[in-house]
């Protein structure tokens, strides 16, 4: 009978004690197998890769298991995978790592606990360091007291124990996003038994990794898209197998290991994802809308001259799944009475795994409704005698429009002459410059009393002067 645990995502990241080594810990270990070839990363690799791998079994009496990649350390950056089995009820209390000098130096990366099984007096704990660091990395080991090794501490002495310790490149650095899916198993069984943990689904070029621990019984690993990395551990009481693949297209994975009882017995197994970075992300654009008033239309946010989504006035809007990297956002639909600062384009940086942002301020000025004389025409003026006249485009609220620079004409609104044909000379026709217009050099040439003129500019509302005579 099988008890099984699936998960969409990472557990609780619980940060272990870091505890300092005791110094009778030995240097070396024996090794309980016979190490197969090594299998080594390219530096700089893109895809995940197994990089080292070390184990051991057989270990009682100890209040820690411990292993050193030997011969060769990982590379500082990869990912360590740390699978602890022992039988008993005995609780791990810390795991760190260390290099094996005589001082047993503390490296300090952490170690999260992301599977842990327990079944028929055995358990089976599975942690996890992205991104690891501050070691010699294989390229440059100096010497062999600079290996880096991988210790559980645990509560009080155990009846048997073992471990398997394995660096992969290419994993996302924060285990976060590097985490996938999850699921776990333990169940019992006679003679000829699958331990299957469940399918999981893995994205292409993702690392699915399983485990299975049995009480003494022989193994067949599973086969399809997975490695087994190194070879069976076993002693008197346990045997171990742990397995990987790197699938190159998305899909379900499901190890199963088939184990060989002389008569009954239990079995633990696990398997879960871990992803490699991102090479996506996500672009968020804002618009910040201030002054009076404010537009109601929403704006266009356009990215590469392809992709393009409404943005509400003081909204966002984001585009998801572009490619890492630089892209140019543009933004239209800004009324003629606003401006942005900065422009109406930028260029934004895309950060793998993460959202960037084009913020876009937009700032408006109520818009020309009508026109206003700035100044009036003397009360009194000479025959054809010349005088200048300044009228404004202004806002409903008699402010000023800057922006304003339509064309605004001047004429003879209301004629006083005799015979009602009075002329306007100067300049009557005049391109306003910061929302005003200088008419000057005017002039009326016949007399009258009670003349005014008019002034008038493409959809405002016009403004009449107010009245004035003109005398020989």
């Amino acid at each position: 009978m099988a008890r099984r645990t699936t998960l969409a995502r990472l557990p609780a990241l619980g940060v272990m004690t870091l505890l300092a080594v005791s110094c009778t810990e030995p240097v070396g270990l024996e090794r309980t197998r016979t190490a197969p070839p090594r299998l080594f990363a390219a530096q700089g690799a893109t895809s995940i890769v197994l990089d080292q791998f070390d184990g051991t079994a057989g270990q009682s009496g100890v209040t820690r298991l411990v292993k050193g990649f030997n011969p060769t350390n990982p590379h500082v950056g990869d990912a360590i995978v740390a699978t602890f089995f022992w039988t008993g009820t005995n609780q791990i209390t810390a795991v760190t790592d260390h290099l094996t000098n005589s001082s047993f130096q503390l490296v300090g990366n952490t170690y999260h606990l992301v599977d842990l099984v327990s079944a028929g007096g055995m358990s089976m704990a599975t942690y996890v360091a992205t991104n690891v660091q501050n070691f010699p990395d294989a390229y440059s080991r100096p010497a062999q007291d600079s290996t880096l090794a991988v210790q559980a501490d645990f509560a009080s002495p155990l009846d048997d124990g073992g471990l398997l310790i394995s660096a992969y490149t290419g994993v996302a650095p924060d285990l976060a996003t590097a985490f996938g899916r999850l699921s776990s198993t333990s169940g019992s069984g006679t003679g000829t038994t699958t331990a299957d943990p469940g399918a999981i689904t893995v994205g292409a070029g993702a690392l699915a990794y399983g485990m299975s621990v049995a009480s003494l019984a022989g193994v067949q690993p599973p086969g399809g898209p997975f490695t087994s990395i190194g070879t069976t551990q076993s002693d008197s009481k346990l045997n171990s197998s742990g397995v990987y693949a790197v699938p190159a297209s998305a899909g379900a994975v499901d190890p199963q290991w088939t184990w060989f009882y002389n008569s009954s017995g239990t079995w633990l197994a696990t398997v879960f994802a871990l992803n490699a970075p991102p090479t996506t992300g996500n672009l968020t654009v804002t618009t910040t809308t201030t002054g009076s008033s404010l537009p109601t239309s929403n704006y266009t946010a356009t990215v590469d001259g392809a992709t393009s989504q409404a943005v509400a006035p003081n909204g966002s809007a984001t585009f998801t799944n572009l490619a890492a990297g630089s892209h140019s956002v543009a933004l239209a639909g800004v009324p003629a009475n606003c401006t942005v600062s900065g422009g109406l384009s930028q260029t934004v940086t895309v950060p793998a795994g993460g959202t960037a942002t084009a913020p876009f301020t937009v700032s408006c000025v109520p818009p020309a409704t009508h026109l206003v004389f700035l100044s009036q025409p003397p009360g009194l003026i000479l025959l054809s005698a010349p005088f200048t006249l300044q009228v404004a485009a202004v806002d409903d609220q008699g402010n000023i429009v800057p922006s304003y620079t339509g064309t605004m004409t001047m004429a003879i609104a209301n004629d006083a002459s005799l015979f009602g044909d009075a002329r306007l000379s100067g300049a009557v026709t005049v391109t306003a410059v910061n929302g005003v217009a200088t008419f000057s050099g005017l002039g009326v040439d016949q007399t009258g009393i009670g003349y005014t003129l008019g002034t008038s500019a493409a959809g405002l509302a016009g403004a009449t002067s107010s009245p004035f005579t003109v005398i020989l």
